[in-house]
């Protein structure tokens, strides 16, 4: 992992990702301030680099990275005391929200209920609100900070991982929302769900969590967009061969994420209506050539 490290950064404040033009999620190399290559989360090429998303040669010649091997979120061995220090900042940031009082007001300003941010263990320092993601199997490895302006980011350490409610109750079925704030709106509405950290990470620990929880139902909410409908569906497919029946949903046209459709005033029928129209994804075996 130093390795890669060397060779790709997450995005600077103020940068976007010189393939699909957005500010977050994506890596990138410099050279100097010249991107030589990046890998993207929503656009695809021929060079899938896991969880990460795809390798874009940007330059003619980029040295090192033809034979570069990458999967992320995919790490079993996360430090013991690295978890205790990011669990320790997760809580006293989540005790400064909850006596400090902004709790309703940061609720009112993202169109989700104060439970729903106090379920999933939000906090807040200076003027960032932060949610700490957890490994699949209740550690927390690290923390997903958003700005009054929408910026995300994570704090310095941190690992990606799934954003899960307390007291989650799986059964009989289990929403899968992407990201903390989509996760917020659906639990808003009454319904049981868990964030994962972008439209193509936590794979792996969503199967972890749907192993222990065993809901007899799976339903991926996907963003309104191109990259959010592909993550959707390559994720409801890998967890089919865990889950009996995975379905996939989107908003209506013209809305982008489940947090905007709560906030245009969608209820747990709306929802319930898209998941019994959804068919159930269709469990894919593929047999190797001999």
């Amino acid at each position: 992992m130093t390795g890669l490290l060397d060779l790709f950064r997450r995005l600077r404040k103020g940068q976007c990702c010189p393939v699909c033009q957005k500010p977050d999620w994506c890596l990138v190399q410099l050279v100097g301030s010249e991107p030589m290559a990046a890998i993207c989360q929503r656009i695809e090429s021929p060079h899938r680099r896991g969880e990460a998303g795809w390798l874009h040669q940007l330059q003619d010649e980029l040295p090192r990275v033809s034979n570069l091997r990458w999967s992320v979120d995919l790490r079993v061995g996360f430090d013991p005391a690295a978890i205790r220090d990011m669990s320790a900042r997760a809580e006293l940031a989540h005790r400064r929200l909850v006596e400090r009082g902004p709790l309703e007001r940061l609720a009112a300003e993202l169109g989700v209920s104060p439970a729903s941010l106090l379920r999933l263990r939000a906090g807040c320092n200076a003027d960032s609100l932060w949610f700490p993601m957890e490994n699949g199997r209740g550690a927390v490895v690290g923390i997903r900070t958003r700005r009054p302006n929408g910026e995300k980011r994570s704090i310095k350490g941190s690992t990606n991982g799934l954003f899960v409610p307390d007291h989650l109750q799986a059964k009989p079925r289990l929403f899968i929302a992407e990201g903390p704030t989509d996760t917020a709106a659906l639990l808003s509405v009454g319904l049981e769900a868990v964030g994962r950290p972008s439209c193509a990470g936590g794979s792996r620990m969503l199967r972890w969590l749907i192993h222990e929880a065993t809901p007899e139902r799976v339903v991926v909410v996907a963003d309104g967009d191109a990259a959010g409908h592909r993550g959707a569906w390559i994720l409801a497919r890998e967890l089919r061969l865990h889950c009996r029946d995975v379905r996939v949903i989107s908003p209506p046209d013209g809305i982008k994420d489940a947090r905007e459709w709560v906030r245009r005033g969608a209820q747990t029928a709306d929802v319930e209506l898209s998941v019994a129209s959804a068919a159930p994804v269709a469990l894919e075996i593929r047999g190797g050539g001999r």
